[in-house]
C-alpha cells in the first residue's frame, strides 16, 4: 500500500513510500491517495481526509535553491517549454550584457538564483520572482537527478 507524505502545513512533499496493508501510518503520511495530476506551479493539500489542487505554490525562503546545475536548469525548462526563449532572451540584451550573459549560458556548470545573468533573463522575460523560485524549486525533482 503507498502512503504519501504532507508536511506541517498540509502540503505534499512529493514523497512516497510502501507499506504493509497492516502497518500503521507514521506521522505526516496518509494511505489517501491523490487521484489528480499536479501541474507545475500547483500543489496538492490534505486536510485530514481528502487531497486538493490549490492555486499558486506557497513558497518558503529557505525551500529555494541558491544553485542549481545547467543540466537541471535547461531540463527544468525543457518540461515546462521555456528553454527557447532563453535564448531570445540573451538576444535581446544590449551590449556588453548580451555576450557576457550568452557566456554565463553556454559554459556555466551551475546557474545561482540570485546572479545578476538570472534576473535579467528573468526580467526580460516577465517572469516574477515567484515563479523563477518555484523554477529552482521544481528543478530539484528527482526526475532531473
Amino acid at each position: 500500500m503507498k502512503i504519501y507524505n504532507f508536511d506541517e502545513l498540509g502540503i505534499f512533499t512529493g514523497k512516497i513510500k510502501e507499506i504493509g496493508d497492516k502497518d500503521g501510518c507514521p506521522k505526516s503520511w496518509t494511505r489517501t491517495q491523490i487521484d489528480f495530476e499536479i501541474p507545475a506551479g500547483k500543489f496538492a493539500q490534505y486536510d485530514c481526509s481528502k487531497w486538493f489542487l490549490r492555486g499558486d505554490y506557497p513558497v518558503k525562503p529557505e525551500q529555494v535553491p541558491q544553485k542549481i546545475s545547467m543540466r537541471r536548469a535547461r531540463l527544468i525548462l525543457l518540461d515546462k517549454g521555456l528553454l527557447a526563449s532563453i535564448q531570445s532572451a540573451i538576444d535581446s540584451l544590449p551590449e556588453p550584457d548580451k555576450t557576457a550573459a550568452q557566456i554565463e549560458w553556454d559554459y556555466s556548470a551551475e546557474v545561482w538564483r540570485n546572479k545578476q545573468f538570472v534576473l535579467s533573463i528573468a526580467q526580460g522575460l516577465g517572469w516574477s520572482d515567484e515563479f523563477l523560485d518555484n523554477l529552482f524549486i521544481d528543478a530539484m525533482d528527482s526526475k532531473y537527478d
